[in-house]
């Protein structure tokens, strides 16, 4: 019973958080609710099979999968140029399907090639613990106006909405100290949640649906568009994805070991080309590119569900739900201010967790210019409006644009430099 209640709160957990970003991106390109609901369809079914074979075959580890932060400001910002640069919505959404195919591409053949194996030795706890932080910061802001109601029924805080959002955390609170209820505080939240919306009449209609079942389509946008002035940003873009991979199987691996109290292993090499193979997937069912999360391991911590089972469950229970149209729909009318108040503790921790980072470092005197530098410049960043970067090329302002890739860059730069440094005093010693 608990392994099944285990897997149920792994579908709630997934499909709810990860319902915003595939509705941002579909308004961004105008879609109408039909489209927007099938968009959903078709995101969350990628997002399944992505957490199923990476939980396989990959990474094997409890990572669910989410429309890549990278990705979805991507989407976002050619939405604003697709007249301009691709001459309308349909034709950029081609190019950014042959955009996500070709980055799966360039996964699987620098996973093949080595170069992200080496890259996942410069992931040291001070890497981890500012890209922890910056995460947290980043998320902070969405989640409070979403908390606020801001975006949902209008553009103002709806008192009311904060009111209930308020309950909702110090419900989630109140049960994550229940040793009994504690796993399963983010699907008793979202059931207490939205039963409180539908009872003060603050829920959204269904929208129309037409048949039970339906499989996701292919190519629903018309067969990617190759474009080659793409290559140089999806060259960017997918080192930044395998960083962001790497980061979250770290971050992911020593929350588990830290439950569970044993080694686990991980293979990098199998787990970038079934990175690569999801942006495939994803390119070719119309969705957006998928990446693991490592926002799941405040999640771990909070409900100790490290076993496999009720996982891998959980992602074919997500594959399954998107293919039944009256249940996507109804997933699509989950309050958004319920789900941020049902998950705002498990990411709340992301701060604790890159704290605990940062006291695995022994040279204490070093610590604090080295995760000091990339914190101040990924934090302050993302108070710098996306507009002001809009004179550059679209790789540059993708990359600048984001506090925590930006941040998470400088302190891979600054520990290679750290480590590089000490071997050659070594060399000296020597």
């Amino acid at each position: 019973m608990k392994k099944i209640i285990a897997s149920l709160q792994w579908t709630i957990f997934i499909i709810a958080g990860n319902l915003i970003p595939p509705i941002a991106v579909a308004a961004s390109f105008g879609l109408n609710p039909q489209d927007t609901m099938l968009f959903l369809q078709r995101t969350i079914f990628v997002l399944g099979v992505a957490g199923l074979i990476q939980g396989l075959f990959g990474h094997k580890l409890p990572i669910y999968e989410g429309p890549a932060g990278l990705w979805w400001g991507v989407f976002t910002l050619y939405a604003s140029l697709a007249q301009a640069l691709f001459g309308g919505a349909n034709p950029t959404l081609q190019v950014l399907s042959f955009s996500l195919m070709l980055s799966g591409i360039i996964c699987i053949v620098l996973s093949l090639l080595g170069i992200v194996d080496k890259l996942s030795k410069y992931f040291t706890p001070k890497v981890v613990g500012v890209y922890l932080i910056l995460l947290a910061i980043q998320l902070a802001s969405g989640f409070l106006k979403g908390m606020m109601g801001v975006g949902y029924l209008g553009n103002d805080v709806s008192p009311k909405i904060l009111l209930i959002s308020i309950i909702l955390v110090l419900i989630s609170i109140s049960i994550s100290k229940s040793k009994n209820l504690s796993s399963y505080a983010v699907m008793i939240v979202i059931i207490v949640g939205w039963g409180l919306f539908y009872l003060l009449g603050l829920t959204k209609a269904m929208p129309e649906v037409n048949g039970f079942f339906q499989l996701p389509g292919i190519f629903v946008f018309g067969f990617p568009k190759v474009e080659f002035s793409m290559i140089p940003t999806v060259l960017l873009i997918t080192l930044l994805l395998l960083t962001n991979m790497l980061a979250s199987i770290q971050v992911v691996k020593n929350v588990v070991e830290g439950i569970e109290g044993k080694e686990k292993k991980v293979n990098i090499k199998k787990s970038g080309i079934i990175t690569g193979i999801n942006q495939i997937i994803s390119g070719g069912f119309s969705a957006i590119g998928p990446v693991p999360l490592s926002a799941v391991a405040g999640f771990l911590s909070q409900t100790k569900m490290t076993s496999m089972m009720p996982f891998i469950v959980g992602n074919i229970l997500v594959i399954v739900i998107s293919t039944i149209t009256p249940v996507t729909a109804f997933f699509s009318t989950l309050p958004t201010p319920v789900g941020y108040s049902a998950i705002f503790i498990v990411f709340a921790k992301m701060v604790g967790l890159g704290i605990g980072e940062f006291d695995k470092v022994l040279e204490r005197g070093k610590l604090h210019s080295t995760i000091g530098i990339p914190l101040f410049i990924g934090a302050g960043i993302m108070f710098v409006p996306t507009t002001a970067f809009m004179s550059l090329s679209p790789a540059l302002t993708s990359f600048l644009s984001n506090g925590l890739v930006l941040g998470t860059i400088v302190a891979l730069i600054m520990e290679t430099v750290s480590q590089c440094k000490s071997k050659n005093l070594k060399k000296e010693v020597e």
